[in-house]
């Protein structure tokens, strides 16, 4: 130690290198492999559904009970896949892999797998995090953001401010109300949909995340902890849109007794080729025959391709199920049976169109459907089902739930 230096009772640098300990390996820490693509072979009778992505932490070998986040379905490791390479029973930490299932789930890219008897990932929309912020323009509460966090890839907003440092003054703020450039922030996020992820302090490569602001990367962070999702944005949005919504002078109860029947919003979902668009056009015209108001509504001629596939259609998609939500909630206020079809949706899309309709409500026919999962299905039928039963069978479900005044059917 220096003679110039008295005050000083620490370690030298060289016994303080020497007092370094090597951090935890990427193997030792619970599995996760963020979900990159799926890929389905059909040539030669080869029909393998593999599942592909980068190992971030931990192991799994085959027969090893797995779990899907934020889906939460499960399933075990069939075999591990490589190309022109010695066949395997075991991944680890930073190899590229692929690996198929014993049962057929479905699952999009952007989920996150994990081993069933280890530490679970946190899901949710609402999470802590220091941000440091990069972006010429400021963050600010009100504006879309695209999250990058594993495989994932989801639209989010600053929902408050927590505190941000200035990191040339080394300053602490409480009142600010925007992230400027350079700026160190404790926030609150808000995604538009489900993520998994991990607290920094667990596992650290499932734990940060990349912000992109008009296609340039403008923040990077890490997640502190998950938050209580009470009174989100996407809520507020809600009630602030009944609060405003002004309405005619003929009330719902009045169309009611016009039209014979109640507004409904009637999705028809099923895999492409499973006869959801014949079966919702024949829906259409029978209950049209009957005196009903009603309107099919193709999707594709306000959206294009709605089944967008892969983590980078799904902020798109996500908006145009919004979209749609919004369009249904004027439909139904107007007392239509308003019908349309849809794919690839999930349990979460089904709870946010439910919600962007009320008060009206949402009526789902599934034609085999396996995304759906464990949302409430009105009327479940096999996919290509026999078309005048399967009409009367969602005909019957309408009427079980008194869509239809009692004299008019």
């Amino acid at each position: 130690i220096s003679p110039h230096m008295p005050w000083y009772e620490g370690h030298t640098v060289l016994d303080q290198v020497d007092a370094f300990t090597r951090p935890e390996g990427s193997l030792a820490k619970p599995f996760r492999l963020p979900v990159q693509d799926i890929y389905k072979f059909t040539a030669q009778g080869d029909d393998r559904r593999i599942i592909s992505g980068t190992v971030e932490t931990g192991s799994a070998k085959v027969g090893d009970h797995v779990i899907f986040y934020p889906s939460g379905k499960e399933t075990i490791i069939e075999s591990v896949e490589r190309f022109n390479a010695p066949n395997a029973t075991e991944v680890n930490a930073d190899e590229a892999v692929g690996v198929t299932m014993t049962t057929e789930i479905y699952i999009k890219p952007g989920e996150l797998m994990c081993r069933a008897d280890e530490l679970k990932p946190k899901v949710g929309r609402r999470f802590r995090a220091n941000v440091f912020w990069m972006g010429r323009a400021p963050m600010i509460p009100g504006k879309q953001y695209k999250l990058k966090i594993g495989a994932t890839k989801v639209a989010t907003e600053l929902a408050s401010i927590e505190s941000v440092l200035d990191a040339s003054e080394l300053e602490t703020n409480h009142n600010k109300q925007q992230l400027d450039r350079h700026d160190v922030g404790e926030i609150i996020l808000e995604t538009h949909r489900p993520v998994a992820f991990d607290n920094r302090n667990d596992i650290e490569p499932t734990g940060r995340f990349v912000i992109v602001d008009d296609f340039e990367i403008a923040g990077a962070g890490v997640i502190l902890e998950k938050v209580a999702e009470t009174d989100s944005i996407f809520d507020r949005q809600i009630k602030q849109r009944e609060f405003a919504w002004e309405a005619g002078e003929v009330s719902a109860a009045e169309r009611e007794q016009r039209f014979n029947h109640k507004g409904k919003f009637i999705i028809v979902t099923g895999e492409p080729g499973s006869g959801r668009r014949n079966l919702a056009k024949k829906v259409e015209k029978h209950l049209f025959d009957q005196g009903f108001n009603t309107y099919y509504f193709g999707i594709t001629n306000q959206f294009g391709d709605l089944d967008q596939h892969g983590a980078a259609g799904t902020i798109q998609r996500d908006r145009q199920i919004e979209i749609l939500g919004e369009l249904a909630r004027i439909m139904t206020d107007a007392g239509l049976l308003f019908i349309t079809i849809l794919t690839d949706i999930d349990e979460f899309d089904l709870n946010k169109l439910r919600k962007l309709n009320e008060p009206n409500e949402v009526f789902v026919v599934s034609l085999g459907d396996p995304a759906l999962g464990g949302a409430v299905i009105d009327v479940q039928l096999e996919p290509s089902p026999e078309i005048e039963s399967a009409v009367e069978k969602v005909v019957e479900g309408l009427t079980s739930q008194q869509v239809f005044m009692d004299f008019s059917i």
